[in-house]
């Protein structure tokens, strides 16, 4: 274990996303790996993402889901 915060345990040296999955839902706590970081603008580590929509954005800079 690298760290704790109030938000997740950051982890490192996990195989895949199973044992992490496993963690969180034993612990029911977020871990994130360091090995297996989340990607920019992804859904978590897919390889694919959501395209940015400026039509869909608010001015205040939040997104509009409605």
């Amino acid at each position: 274990m690298l760290g704790v915060s109030d938000q997740a345990a950051i982890v490192d040296g996990l195989p895949d996303g199973q044992p992490r999955y496993r963690l969180q839902h034993r612990f029911a706590f977020q871990i994130h790996d360091a090995g297996h970081p989340h990607l920019i603008r992804r859904h978590g580590r897919a390889p694919i993402g959501w395209q940015a929509d400026p039509s869909r954005h608010r001015p205040d800079g939040k997104r509009d889901f409605a």
